[in-house]
């Protein structure tokens, strides 16, 4: 997925494996940028994304 973000111009500062594979993808809003965290889950081709402690599908 860190390929894919920065193919598609996102800047990624970090990234690893995870221990356990989960059959959803969550994105969260921490700094209140719905249309950038709308744009990831478009790119991931997933649904959920929080945004100030609600979930938005």
């Amino acid at each position: 997925m860190t390929w894919v973000l920065r193919a598609n111009k996102f800047d990624i500062w970090d990234w690893g494996n995870f221990s356990v594979a989960y059959d959803k993808t969550l994105i969260k809003d921490y700094k209140g940028n719905f249309t950038q965290a709308l744009n990831i889950a478009e790119i991931l081709k997933t649904g959920g994304i929080m945004s100030y402690n609600k979930i938005l599908l």
